[in-house]
């Protein structure tokens, strides 16, 4: 009888993990997912699991509360993407839906599997697994086996991940037995420490082993690697060889990686290989996940006063409060969702500390490349950095106390920047390099804290303006224009610039505004002679005093010879098309480069039409549109003004 009863224990024991494991695994529909209907360029979102636990209370979400949050993403109109989706974005070759969402499974556990694919079937959602290889051949059931992670592959709302081979293990530095990452670190080994040719070597051959393990699964390469301990070889005490080898490796086997974990959204701009996520803990609820979520993706209103303090991404010692923003000593903080920003104005009122030195930050992209204005005891710097150096654009010398409140502010249009101490201009225009586009914006402190009070940003607008007379442009509409566009050049045997011309684009560059020269091709042009229009425009432009300062060309024409003859001179290219009805331009996409803007002539539905067609295939930052819907035409000016940054 108890052997009996024994054996029926067995049986039901078995049952129920069996329909546990059938659940995970048995044939479902496909995801919700329609690339036709994309033509979102915001960018997308990333949110990170543990774990998934059976039960509340545990450290990890557990079922029940992962199937409120997807219930609640999917109410509130998100849909999830794939690892290839994330990576095509970020090359700019295709959009993505509203709301976009990748949702991430670390660690390659079984339990994030079984109870993590009903709820991901119900909701119509892709999920990643993201899985360090060397945990596949483990006893037990905590994590996914090779066996497990065949039957994954099979699964329609699964994509996987790498997190490496051995790449979550520590090891040995020296011989005192201290603890480094296997992926930054060299490693002390019975021959003492290990020289750069095996540091190297071991790296590159754990991302190959574990690309190539999740590779024989999908037979697709794994297009994303998440770094366990978000360690990429940048972090203080490591030798400055571990990043590049690293980098190297990676790009040699995935499009993407996840690095850090204090930021849910990642813009088109962002590094593909230095993405954001967010970790979920056990003890946010549907609500609270959407709530936090509604603190990133982009910013498009200004401030004005202080934010509150989840409206900054910080680092050190920060604190905000309704006295204003505390940075401590080597501290940052930086305003959320301005990821994307070009044209901008950033003003506050400063106290320093002794010591102290007090950042404005524009264009932030990375700690390689940023525009900054400091205020320190010595008086201000404008500052530019562009790789592994930073350039002084401009210094104003001037005694600064602990006891004095200074407002400074930094103003970037186009490729100037300006600088303002007490609402004084103290310089500009200062031209800037190409690199430094856009970025976003913070403060920062350095020697001591700062505190910053009355702070204002926001975007400047910016606009590209159709005439013949840059001088008799309004005062009012150049404060806002970006660039000119004139027609320089139309079918002609020997195309030139005129003096006029010439002056225009001087004082325009003077003012921070760029000129777009205008090029004119008749239909019916033939090879021959659409080479020597080209040849002479070339000839034209290489005129010392306008060569530096033309990197675009707008070409109205009904095919691609003259643009494909001046893209490899070096110019930017501005195809200007004309608004047909029902979405209809003489455009072929398939033939853009991957630089190549759009300009869009007309008014009314006809242009909208056009430009819900073209963000099928094109973010909307290279598209130009008209600022009047009905007219084309600026209010004030009287002249054709697009929206739209060069």
């Amino acid at each position: 009888m108890k052997k009996t009863f024994i054996i029926a224990q067995f049986i039901l024991l078995f049952v129920l993990c069996g329909g546990i494991f059938w659940s995970a695994f048995k044939p479902a529909p496909k995801p919700d997912y329609n690339t036709a209907e994309w033509s979102s360029w915001k960018g997308f979102f990333v949110l990170s699991y543990q774990g998934i636990s059976k039960k509340d209370g545990a450290d990890h979400v557990s079922a029940k509360q992962l199937g409120k949050q997807l219930g609640a993403l999917k109410k509130a109109g998100f849909h999830t993407i794939t690892p290839n989706d994330a990576a095509a974005f970020l090359e700019g070759k295709v959009p993505l839906p509203q709301k976009a969402i990748l949702l991430l499974f670390e660690g390659g556990r079984k339990d994030s599997l079984v109870y993590a694919t009903p709820h991901l079937r119900k909701n119509g959602f892709f999920g990643v697994m993201c899985v360090p290889t060397k945990l596949l051949d483990l006893p037990g059931t905590f994590y996914l086996n090779r066996k497990d992670l065949g039957k994954l592959g099979e699964q329609t709302n699964w994509r996987l991940c790498s997190m490496g081979n051995r790449a979550i293990d520590t090891i040995s530095i020296d011989a005192q037995g201290t603890k480094g990452h296997f992926l930054t670190d060299f490693m002390w080994t019975a021959q003492g420490l290990e020289d750069r040719t095996s540091f190297s070597e071991r790296v590159n051959r754990d991302y190959e082993e574990a690309s190539s393990t999740l590779k024989k699964t999908t037979g697709a390469r794994i297009e994303a690697y998440l770094y366990p301990f978000s360690d990429t070889g940048t972090r203080e005490g490591v030798r400055s060889v571990s990043a590049r080898v690293n980098l190297e490796s990676l790009k040699k086997f995935h499009r993407i990686a996840f690095t850090r974990a204090d930021n849910a959204f990642n813009a088109r701009q962002s590094n593909p290989y230095d993405l954001n996520r967010l970790r979920v803990p056990a003890g946010w609820d549907a609500a609270r996940l959407l709530s936090e979520l509604g603190k990133y993706g982009p910013r498009e209103t200004a401030v004005n006063g202080t934010p509150n303090q989840e409206e900054f991404i910080t680092k050190g010692d920060v604190k905000v409060s309704s006295q204003g923003v505390q940075v401590g000593a080597d501290s940052l903080a930086w305003l959320r969702g301005t990821d994307d920003w070009n044209n901008l104005d950033i003003k506050a009122r400063v106290a320093l500390a002794r010591d102290a030195t007090a950042f404005l930050y524009g264009r932030y992209k990375s700690t390689q490349s940023y525009l900054r204005l400091s205020m320190s005891s010595e008086g201000l710097r404008l500052q530019e950095r562009v790789g592994n150096q930073t350039q002084t654009l401009a210094f104003y010398p001037v005694a600064i106390g602990t006891t004095q409140e200074h407002t400074i502010g930094l103003r970037i249009r186009g490729n100037r920047a300006w600088a303002h101490l007490d609402d004084k201009l103290i310089a500009g225009p200062v031209p800037l390099t190409t690199e430094t586009n856009k970025g976003r914006i913070g403060l920062g402190s350095v020697g001591g804290p700062s505190q910053f009070t009355r702070l204002s940003a926001g975007r400047i607008p910016s606009y590209c303006v159709a005439l013949d007379d840059f001088q008799a442009l309004p005062q009012a509409v150049k404060d806002e224009t970006a660039a000119i566009l004139q027609i320089w050049f139309k079918d002609s045997v020997n195309p030139s610039i005129t003096g006029p011309r010439i002056k225009d684009t001087l004082v325009a560059a003077s003012q921070g505004i760029v000129t777009v020269p205008v090029v004119e091709v008749p239909s019916g042009f033939s090879r021959a002679r659409a080479e020597s229009f080209a040849d002479g425009i070339v000839k034209a432009l290489s005129n010392p005093l306008v060569k530096p300062l033309i990197k675009h060309i707008a070409v109205k024409s009904c095919d691609d010879t003259v643009p494909s003859l001046l893209r490899p001179k070096g110019y930017k290219i501005i195809r200007i098309v004309s608004a047909g009805r029902n979405g209809e331009s003489s455009l072929d996409t398939g033939k853009l480069h991957t630089d190549d803007m759009v300009l869009i002539e007309g008014a009314g539905k006809d242009v909208q039409n056009v430009l819900r067609v073209l963000l099928h295939s094109i973010p909307e930052d290279r598209v130009l549109v008209p600022i009047d819907k009905k007219t084309g035409k600026h209010p004030d000016a009287g002249v054709a003004v697009y929206s739209g940054h060069i």
